[in-house]
This record gives C-alpha cells, structure tokens and sequence, in this order.
C-alpha cells in the first residue's frame, strides 16, 4: 500500500481514540500477517503513530482481527458470521471485560485483510469509527 496522507489534526485524534493496539493471533498465517503490516502501514500513515500488536487486549481502543479457527477470542464473541461467505467481513464495535474494541473478523483469513482494507478505507474517507457494525458478505 502507497503512503497515505495524514489527516487532519483533529480528525487524527479522534481515531487515535478508537485504535491504541492491534490485537491478532500469536502465529499469524501470511494473510494475516500481511492484515497486520497493511492496518499498521495505514495506520502509521493517517494518525502519524505506531500501534503496537499484541496478542491480548491491554487496553481500550483495541483493533481486534481473526476469526473464530484463528482467534480464541474472536471466538469467544460468538459473532455471526456464517451469511458473510468465505471471504467477507464484519467490523463491530463492542467491549469485552469493560475495554471498548473494534473488531474485523470473518470466516478467513482473506475476509480479515479484505476488513482491514475496509477499516482503513473508514479512515480516509473520514467516517465515524463508533457504533460501527458493518458487513460484507463475499462469494
């Protein structure tokens, strides 16, 4: 992904605030390796900061990726994600333990990269990124 202009001060911060950590599994497969890189790259770009990848949630405004095969706890939020296909995505705002989090899952690991571009594409075009419960189901 080419390098991404950053946007505007405020706008900036107010994103930060819903994207302080990358959470995804400890061993991610290439796919999900390449979410990673690209929402990193992306968000190193928009917000001019680093945000660290973890694998548990640490703090509020954590990004959570992967799907149920890949991501106990995406797993464990019991989304449903069975009319999304093999390659679709759903991005959610929700809490787990009282933290606020966005997650991106899907079925596969494509549908978690094709979320993340989908993520990323929220922030460009200067969407809310609260209350988010979006859906893109794939053949």
């Amino acid at each position: 992904m080419a390098a991404l202009p950053a946007i505007e001060a405020r706008a900036a911060e107010q994103y930060r605030a819903v994207a302080q950590q990358m959470v995804m599994p400890l061993d991610p497969s290439p796919t999900m390796a390449a979410a990673r890189d690209e929402l990193a790259r992306g968000l190193k770009g928009l917000l001019a900061r680093e945000v660290p990848a973890t694998s548990r949630i640490e703090r509020n405004a954590a990004l959570v990726l992967g799907t149920p095969r890949n991501a106990p706890l995406v797993a464990r939020m019991r989304l449903d994600l069975s009319p999304l296909g093999p390659e679709g995505y759903r991005i959610r705002s929700t809490s787990v333990n009282a933290r606020s989090v966005t997650v991106i899952a899907a079925n596969s690991d494509i549908g978690v990269l094709y979320g993340t571009f989908a993520f990323l594409r929220l922030l460009q075009t200067r969407q809310p990124l609260t209350d988010l419960n979006l859906t893109s189901c794939r053949a």
